[in-house]
């Protein structure tokens, strides 16, 4: 069987990972984020990204020691030695990759509908499909789509806060805050808006040097998405008022709207929609190469674990990848599906941390390219704060929202006996 195919360099896995973060969040959540938040929107932003931080770390130091697909899966194999555990950790990433890839494909579609009017479950459909087509193409086509992409989401982001700075001065956060709360509820909420760096470990396969490059480019992922995002979310709020983003279909082309019109409405949803596409496009990409990483551990049946000898790229796990995504569109809106996603990646980083404090403490003499600053003994300090920082975002959620995905969870238990037979 060929293997895959080593096509992504540095400037690639930068862009993968500031890709599949940006067009996640900014453009499809801000609104949502914003009703919670108010003016203090601008602190959520940075308390998820010291989470994503935090975690970040980790993921980089696992990588370059298990640099496979299929990561997290097998940095909790490797760590506890358990199959059944690290099933369960790669069904929840599973199950987040899809529930994120439907979240952002309901983004495009109503961006989209807001231009055209196309009725918005059909559009998430065909978006998806497209992604799906363009990720079975090969890795390094669908990179190159994803830098010419990532390139212009990037630049609508930093046309908004040009154009709040031109009208209102330079964005300042409000002091003090005020709505602590809301701060911590929509903290957890657009920590969703981060997800994505996790992904660059997915592709460590597809990497020319990942010892090298995966520490860099998920640094460099989170900060840069970081500045971004904390800048969006000020001016933002120079430009509409929380309410008005809440209610919003499109909140950032509305945002632009109140101060160029029509005309800058129409450029930031064509904007939007290059942003919510490549992030469909690098989640299917993320999750299928998880699937064919625990397929080729027999966690999954073998075919998913096959590699077209072509395009050298995993048919059959993106086709059933896709398939799971199209299946949650109608589990309900932007909200809910972006909540679930949230609460599964963070029930993962939970595992991913306590599987790097673990190995650090029964193989201390594992070689590790890259290791995790800020140490007492064997325990790493971020890796430590990152357990307890997803701990504590994962109980902000609602209820119903656990509830789910416990449920989720607990249905991996057969089919992993299924399979394991």
């Amino acid at each position: 069987m060929p293997p895959l195919r080593r096509g992504i360099g540095l400037a690639g896995l930068i862009a993968y990972g500031v890709g599949t973060i940006l067009g996640a969040g900014i453009y499809a959540l801000i609104g949502q984020a914003a009703s919670l938040a108010g003016s203090d929107l601008w602190l959520a932003f940075l308390l998820a990204a010291l989470v994503a931080a935090l975690t970040g770390l980790s993921y980089a130091e696992l990588a370059t020691t298990f640099p496979k697909a299929g990561a997290e899966f097998e940095f909790v194999r490797r760590a506890f030695g358990s199959d059944r555990v690290a099933f369960l950790v790669g069904w929840i990433l599973l199950l987040s990759g899809a529930a994120s890839a439907s979240t952002v494909a309901l983004g495009f579609a109503g961006y989209l509908h807001a231009l055209l009017g196309p009725p918005v479950d059909i559009i998430a459909v065909l978006i998806l499909v497209v992604a799906a087509a363009v990720s079975f193409v090969g890795i390094r086509e669908s990179t190159a789509v994803n830098v010419v992409f990532t390139l212009i989401e990037a630049g609508g982001l930093v046309a908004v806060i040009a154009i709040a700075s031109s009208v209102h001065g330079v964005p300042v956060p409000s002091l003090p805050v005020t709505r602590w709360p809301g701060v911590l509820e929509a903290a957890g909420f657009v920590f969703f808006a981060y997800l994505g760096f996790e992904d660059v470990a997915n592709v460590a396969e597809e990497t020319t040097a990942p010892e090298r490059l995966i520490p860099k480019a998920i640094t460099l992922a989170v900060v840069l998405t970081a500045f971004l995002y904390v800048g969006v979310a000020l001016a933002a709020l120079e430009l509409l008022p929380p309410a008005r983003l809440a209610a919003s279909p499109a909140p950032l082309a509305d945002a632009v709207g109140a101060v160029w019109g029509e005309p800058g409405r129409l450029v930031l949803s064509i904007v939007a929609l290059f942003a919510t596409a490549n992030t469909v496009l690098l989640l299917l990409t993320a999750g299928s190469r998880m699937l064919f990483g625990m397929a080729r551990e027999a966690a999954f049946p073998p075919i998913l674990a096959r590699v077209d000898p072509t395009t050298r790229t995993p048919a059959g796990a993106i086709l059933v990848q896709t398939l799971a995504a199209v299946a949650l569109l109608p589990i309900g809106g932007i909200g809910v599906l972006g909540s679930l996603a949230s609460w599964a990646a963070l029930t993962a980083f939970i595992a991913v941390n306590a599987a790097l404090l673990w190995l650090r403490r029964t193989q201390p003499g594992l070689y590790r390219p890259f290791r995790v600053p800020l140490n007492l003994g064997w325990v790493s300090l971020p890796a430590l704060l990152g357990l307890l920082a997803a701990l504590l975002a994962s109980l902000r959620f609602e209820p119903g929202v656990i509830l789910v995905g416990i449920i989720v969870t607990a249905a991996g238990l057969p089919v992993y006996q299924l399979f394991h037979r």
